[in-house]
């Protein structure tokens, strides 16, 4: 188990759950005239693959395992993704967006994957620095506009992403792990849904839609720092038992 953080969630049942719950909401969209209620559905599909993917990756599951998931959640955000800052818009849907966008990276997805990507960053116009620098690595000719669109904590990224000496980035990620983004996460006016769910999390049927799936812990990794360590090709060896930092999806 990759996982370093002290639970007992057994994810073989969240991974089980899920999937069992995915045929539900298909079915569901079918039924849906309105395109508000099918945006909403086809989100939750999305979330659903999303906490599949990351639910393996912290159980020890394989490359090709936590890939083949991702691969699934890139094509259920190209349909159910649609960006629109909180607190008005989807709840956690800016850490989605960059999980999503990390580990299409770190999984090694080829370049349809990262287009589906880019035609929903294009259509909901969305500019982040952090995004770009992840963007350009795959796609080249991707010219999208410097901001953030959450700061807490991705600004504090900022000079990692410009920093050229390794050694001098690996201390301000090593830092950024420790004591930024975590911290900052959780002292959000509007903290992220996720944070310590490893102390919320509860063993609740997840056999009806009105189950909400935000009570259930699926692990805490910081993707965008292990993105940007691959894309400069830093040594990251000191990382590598440092809490949220996901080594193994760096050298696979």
């Amino acid at each position: 188990m990759r996982n370093k953080i002290i639970t007992n969630q057994d994810f073989n049942k969240l991974i089980n759950e899920n999937i069992s719950m995915l045929p539900l909401y298909i079915d569901k969209v079918e039924t849906k005239n309105d395109d508000k209620s099918k945006q909403r559905l086809l989100y939750r599909i999305y979330d659903y693959l999303m906490e599949i993917s990351i639910a393996h990756y912290s159980k020890g599951s394989e490359k090709y395992i936590v890939s083949d998931y991702v691969k699934k959640t890139v094509i259920a955000f190209e349909n159910g993704f649609k960006y629109q800052s909180r607190p008005n818009g989807v709840y956690g849907a800016a850490d989605h967006l960059l999980w999503t966008i990390s580990l299409t990276l770190l999984c090694g997805l080829d370049s349809d994957y990262f287009n589906k990507i880019v035609k929903i960053l294009k259509r909901d116009e969305i500019n982040d620095t952090l995004i770009n620098f992840i963007i350009t690595s795959k796609v080249p000719e991707w010219n999208g506009k410097n901001g953030w669109i959450q700061e807490s904590p991705y600004i504090r990224l900022q000079p990692i992403i410009d920093i050229e000496k390794e050694e001098e980035g690996i201390l301000l990620i090593k830092n950024y792990l420790e004591n930024i983004w975590y911290q900052e996460h959780a002292d959000d006016e509007l903290p992220s849904y996720w944070v310590d769910l490893h102390k919320k999390s509860k063993d609740l049927p997840r056999n009806s839609l009105n189950y909400h799936p935000d009570n259930v812990f699926f692990g805490y990794w910081a993707w965008e720092t292990a993105a940007i360590v691959k894309i400069k090709g830093w040594n990251d060896e000191s990382l590598k038992d440092v809490n949220y930092y996901p080594y193994d999806a760096v050298h696979w």
